[in-house]
């Protein structure tokens, strides 16, 4: 069938079991990620199910030979469901393959397929939206973003002074992924406190040294001296210092995965899809990979669990706390 609009997919798939085969793409990220967790929700929620009969696959990872392994039956279930993911990077004959062998396979198999822009003049772009229930996320007009971004505040519990919005998007542009993005950060920020244009003048301004970002950056560039005068300064609140072990921990978690997919091949535009990163951040992350070992990166996120739990046992501690943590991992540890 056509492409449909996206709440008449939506529609679909909320009344009626997950169709055999559904296309999801477009050019806004973001919305094509929420389509995609709204079409896993209308699978068994079961965990073992889901261990033994749900497959996340890449499309370059993919050949002819190996498409077979997508086509087993269920496991102990009565169906099966393979997400492939940037399908428009598949090989030509093995897109050709896949499309003949999705119109034949048992009907036990279900596939979600996911790509960025397609082309629909391809002959197997026709082919997958004639077969699949097919919906297109493009990015949206500027006129359309602020009910976007005033939806992601109230879905994230960010409470802000009403030109803070208008700031937020002249500043960053009108990337619903990018702004979702910084709202997430925003609320690891600021918590439940109302958010005024000076506190976005500021949170923006990647430049200050007193930034919790640019603190961040500091670290995993192993600036021991500038990330120890944000934490005696910037990180004095209860809020502040949390809220900077979340995004130490997390920015580690990412770089961990950085190592193993690049390990295993992966570049460019494929390797920020795996790990979940924006490309314009490949270059930053590729300039921290001969500043940490992932023996390093393993310990840091113990170290990073233990900090959590004596900032919330000890706090008069912090700044000793945060010396202590600096002096282990930023200076003592071996290069």
């Amino acid at each position: 069938m056509a492409v449909v609009d996206s709440r008449i997919f939506f529609q679909k798939l909320q009344e009626s079991q997950l169709p055999n085969l559904v296309l999801i793409f477009g050019d806004e990220p973001l919305l094509v990620e929420q389509a995609l967790n709204f079409a896993k929700s209308r699978l068994p929620e079961d965990e073992t199910w889901r261990m033994m009969n749900l497959q996340t696959v890449y499309a370059e990872d993919l050949s002819e030979d190996s498409l077979d392994a997508l086509f087993d039956l269920p496991f102990f279930a009565e169906l099966r469901c393979t997400i492939i993911k940037q399908v428009e990077n598949l090989k030509e004959k093995v897109a050709e393959n896949l499309t003949q062998r999705l119109q034949s396979g048992p009907s036990e198999c279900k596939f979600i397929l996911v790509a960025g822009s397609m082309d629909k003049k391809k002959r197997v772009t026709k082919s997958l939206l004639e077969k699949s229930v097919a919906t297109e996320f493009s990015t949206p007009y500027p006129n359309q973003v602020r009910g976007y971004v005033d939806h992601f505040c109230q879905k994230l519990g960010v409470r802000c002074e009403p030109d803070v919005l208008s700031l937020m998007m002249e500043r960053l542009g009108t990337s619903l992924s990018v702004l979702h993005r910084e709202l997430e950060k925003i609320k690891l920020t600021f918590g439940d406190r109302r958010v005024s244009v000076a506190d976005l003048d500021d949170f923006l301004s990647y430049q200050n040294e007193g930034h919790i970002f640019a603190a961040i950056k500091s670290f995993f560039q192993r600036d021991a001296m500038k990330f120890m005068e944000f934490t005696h300064k910037g990180a004095s609140e209860t809020g502040d210092a949390l809220g900077l072990l979340t995004l130490l921990a997390r920015q580690t978690r990412q770089l961990l995965n950085f190592h193993y997919h690049l390990d295993h091949g992966a570049e460019g535009r494929a390797l920020a899809a795996k790990v979940g990163l924006p490309d314009f951040l490949l270059r930053e992350y590729h300039a921290y990979l001969p500043k940490w070992t992932t023996t390093q990166l393993y310990d840091l996120l113990t170290g990073l669990s233990e900090m959590d739990a004596k900032f919330k046992s000890t706090p008069t501690d912090r700044p000793l706390l945060w010396t202590q943590f600096t002096l282990h991992h930023l200076l003592m540890a071996k290069i």
